[in-house]
């Protein structure tokens, strides 16, 4: 895993601490968004649980990106990654 974003993200949304800590260097105009989401890889059991677990992590993850646009998130530059590396 990469330690250095480059090039600079608008925003980078981290789904824990532990996430952001990993990255090395945040450029000063990246906006830093940290979204503690239960990590559904931990969960153990029956397939039903497990997909629960993933499921559930999923939608809290688009309900936060429903508020987040809501509340009048920056249009974003969606553009495809691998549109860019060209």
């Amino acid at each position: 895993m990469r330690n250095e974003l480059e090039p600079a993200p608008e925003v980078l949304i981290t789904l824990s601490e532990s996430a952001l800590e990993r990255v090395k260097r945040v450029p000063s105009a990246t906006t830093v968004l940290v979204w503690p989401v239960p990590d559904p890889y931990a969960v153990t059991g029956d397939l039903d649980r497990v997909m629960r677990a993933y499921r559930a992590a999923r939608d809290e993850i688009r309900e936060r990106i429903d508020e987040w646009l809501a509340d009048g998130a920056p249009p974003l530059d969606l553009e495809p990654v691998r549109a860019r590396r060209g």
